[in-house]
């Protein structure tokens, strides 16, 4: 089967088509924005952290034996329609292959205890859609990581996008295209998408 991946942003949505290297951006997780990139598919999401680490922060062996501080990370997985969400996915990280999620009937996931401060890259997966990665996070010191999100048009969504765009996924190369999310919005908001005159940048 032909590998095929997306790379999307929040800031911007965007559905493009590219070979995974295992590379990822980096973002810290008070950023209010998020990239994603999937395998076949659109994703966009954004992330917030909580204020209240009581409610999240505890600790975990690590493999010295000495504990960890460890926090909670929470999400959603949106359908490509605004308002639906995508139960029954599987939820992995892939600095964390051992942790799994499963999206439940309104589309939401939590990872009650990771590693305070780690690296952390989610990825989505589910039958008749492509596997879809967010940027690479560093988890909050202490606290909730919310807001994670994924945006994922199944694989006929995926087909007619690209052809709309006129672009052939190619598991060697990358394909973007992107509809900027509008100014102070987000995917929780209606009419989040569709911003004039932005420009959109890619690094490198």
């Amino acid at each position: 089967m032909r590998s095929r991946l997306l790379c999307l942003a929040l800031v911007a949505p965007a559905v493009s088509a590219c070979a995974d290297d295992g590379s990822a951006t980096t973002a810290t997780a008070s950023e209010a924005t998020s990239s994603t990139s999937a395998d076949t598919s659109s994703t966009s999401g954004d992330a917030n952290t909580g204020s209240d680490a009581s409610t999240s922060s505890g600790t975990a062996g690590s493999s010295t034996g000495e504990p960890v501080d460890t926090v909670e990370v929470q999400g959603d997985a949106f359908a490509f329609g605004p308002g639906t969400m995508v139960a029954g996915a599987t939820v992995t990280i892939l600095e964390f292959p051992e942790q799994t999620a499963t999206t439940d009937d309104d589309g939401h996931f939590l990872f009650p205890a990771l590693p305070a401060g780690a690296a952390a890259t989610f990825a989505f997966n589910r039958a008749g859609y492509p596997t879809i990665y967010t940027r690479t996070f560093t988890l909050p010191a202490a606290g909730v990581l919310e807001r994670v999100t994924f945006q994922a048009p199944d694989d006929a969504t995926f087909t007619a996008l690209a052809n709309i765009v006129e672009i052939t996924p190619d598991p060697a190369t990358c394909q973007i295209a992107s509809t900027v999310t509008r100014v102070g919005k987000s995917l929780y908001d209606a009419g989040a998408h569709g911003e004039a005159g932005a420009t959109v940048t890619i690094t490198p």
